[in-house]
């Protein structure tokens, strides 16, 4: 009976620790993409890019897929490389295996942004949304970019 005790206290404190790094790679997240140099990089790949997609176009452009891929590994990079200098110990793929297990529990714009780094619907709507803004048929970018700040 101890030994299963034992077993059953030592995968407790294997998932509670996993928790806890789970958390601490959220808040460091949320460190990074609160930095002038995310906001700043994201920014100008937005301004950049946002030509592209057009919000009348009811169809998907083949060249959109390839500024998808290319927003993914820039800010993805980004975020890694960040990660690794913060917690020397990060895994870039643990932490997205952590994330595909709580995905039905997370919420809110660090999740939205995470989000659209691997989901094409999702960054689509985001550049869609920044061009309608950029086109004065949106007021503002309140609800709709969870990152992307205007200048000045």
């Amino acid at each position: 009976m101890e030994l299963n005790q034992s077993a059953d206290e030592e995968e407790n404190i294997h998932s509670h620790s996993e928790a806890n790094s789970f958390d601490t790679i959220i808040g460091e997240i949320e460190d990074i993409i609160m930095d002038a140099s995310f906001r700043t990089l994201e920014r100008e790949f937005v301004e950049r890019h946002c030509a592209l997609f057009d919000p009348a176009s009811e169809e998907n452009r083949l060249e959109w897929m390839g500024v998808f891929r290319e927003y993914g590994r820039l800010l993805e990079g980004h975020l890694d490389s960040q990660l690794r200098q913060r917690l020397p110990s990060f895994s870039m793929d643990q932490f997205l295996t952590q994330l595909a297990e709580r995905r039905e529990e997370l919420d809110g714009d660090i999740f939205d942004l995470l989000l659209s780094f691997s989901d094409f619907s999702s960054f689509k709507e985001m550049m869609l949304d920044y061009r309608r803004f950029k086109d004065g048929n949106v007021p503002c970018l309140d609800g709709i970019i969870t990152s992307v700040q205007l200048p000045g």
